[in-house]
């Protein structure tokens, strides 16, 4: 049964990696400007829904990141799922080509997040702040 399931869902998983090589090949090729990233967002929709992040100019990287092994994601997937009633969970490529958890929504409304998700927020909030603080910034006539 597993077996003629198995053979049913390879040619569509071959199909849709014959999509994904092709669409990035085309996109590192074609994004301007040349020198920066591109970031690709991978979105599965299901029980919990789970997006893959990767920011890269390489398409090599991207279409290996996709052609690796997805079992321990998938129990990270149902563990926080089981644990914390994800609704969406987000996972990055880091620099060692290896996905790593960023952030999760609860189904309640609760974000959870890795350090470094925080870290980049509270970057971006300074950031925000000193532009504010610099335009609105008083000067008497």
């Amino acid at each position: 049964m597993s077996k003629a399931a198995a053979d049913a869902i390879e040619p569509q998983l071959k199909r849709f990696f014959d999509v994904v090589i092709e669409t990035v090949s085309k996109t590192a090729k074609a994004a301007i400007p040349f020198f920066r990233p591109i970031t690709y967002i991978v979105k599965v929709n299901g029980d919990t829904n789970v997006d893959f992040v990767i920011q890269s100019r390489d398409p090599n990287v991207v279409i290996r990141a996709f052609a690796g092994d997805f079992s321990e994601i998938l129990k990270q997937v149902a563990e926080l799922r089981n644990r914390f009633g994800a609704e969406m969970i987000q996972f990055l490529l880091d620099e060692k080509e290896q996905w790593r958890f960023n952030y999760l929504l609860t189904r309640d409304g609760k974000v959870i997040g890795s350090k470094m998700s925080y870290d980049r927020q509270s970057v971006l909030l300074g950031e925000i702040e000193a532009q504010t603080k610099k335009k609105l910034k008083y000067t008497p006539d």
